[in-house]
């Protein structure tokens, strides 16, 4: 994932042995597509990345106001997305950075997304996007968000 610019998010996605799999930009009002595996260039999983990836980049919610569930622990920050769907963000309630997120339909839950620092700094390391309805783990490493 690389910030180009205030509202779009680039997201490269390369197998391990190299070849790119998806490149595609993420803006809150949706996504274009820029090259994607034969594979994966079907409008169903295209719209899912972009929905995964939209939320664990935080994009799709911007100028969107949560609702917010206060605890002693952390809060909820859930974000209503349309169609029964919901973006919920957990974050610590001493740093208030998000450590993790998820994504519900009609109370089921999508996706599982969490986030990881560098040691003392607020600043993410890499992120993990877990699928809930096909196998599929993704692990980020190199991001400039």
């Amino acid at each position: 994932l690389k910030k180009t610019n205030d509202s779009t998010i680039r997201l490269v996605m390369n197998s391990e042995m190299g070849p790119k799999l998806l490149d595609m930009e993420l803006s809150p009002t949706g996504y274009k597509i820029i090259y994607a595996f034969k594979k994966l260039n079907k409008k169903g999983v295209l719209k899912i990345f972009y929905e995964d990836f939209g939320a664990l980049s935080c994009i799709i919610i911007r100028k969107k106001y949560p609702i917010v569930n206060n605890n002693l622990s952390s809060n909820e920050y859930i974000f209503d997305i349309g169609k029964k769907r919901k973006i919920i963000y957990t974050a610590d309630t001493l740093s208030r950075t998000f450590i993790s997120g998820r994504i519900e339909e009609r109370k089921i839950i999508k996706s599982i997304f969490h986030y990881y620092f560098v040691p003392g700094t607020p600043e993410i390391s890499s992120m993990k996007l877990k699928h809930q309805n096909f196998r599929m783990t993704i692990l980020l490493n190199k991001i400039g968000l």
